[in-house]
């Protein structure tokens, strides 16, 4: 499944992407995320995209996910820490290009690593978790 979701525990929304992500697949991920119960608008999003091989993810779809989650974000307190894991140069082109997009939200603290440690430490979390994210990914 080229979009899927999971949660590390503390608190962590993990959005995993492989193969090629489309639209329509994001958009059905997104959904199911915001009304799963264990979801908290707050809560730090780890974004691996280390398997991704293409995508039809373009910069109008972009502005329009910019758009939709300064609605979702507006009111919190705090900005909420978001990672690109992004080892491939491919991986890290389509996360740098999102990244400068949504790095215009207030709402977002976002980084771009090729480091699984520092994906953690971004998000505040103890390298701990990279087992579990592992796992999950590799399942």
């Amino acid at each position: 499944m080229p979009c899927r979701h999971g949660f590390l525990s503390p608190g962590v929304l993990l959005l995993c992407y492989e193969g090629r992500i489309r639209r329509a697949e994001q958009r059905d991920m997104l959904e199911t995320v915001v009304a799963d119960p264990r979801y908290k608008r707050d809560m730090p999003v780890l974004n691996d995209v280390s398997r991704i091989q293409s995508s039809e993810i373009d910069l109008s779809m972009i502005l329009i996910r910019r758009e939709r989650l300064a609605e979702h974000y507006a009111g919190l307190p705090r900005p909420v820490r978001w990672v690109y894991y992004a080892p491939s140069d491919m991986s890290f082109g389509l996360s740098r290009m999102t990244a400068t997009v949504l790095s215009e939200l207030s709402e977002l603290d976002i980084a771009i690593t090729d480091d699984r440690a520092e994906a953690l430490d971004h998000i505040g979390m103890s390298p701990a978790l990279e087992t579990d994210w592992k796992m999950f990914v590799e399942t």
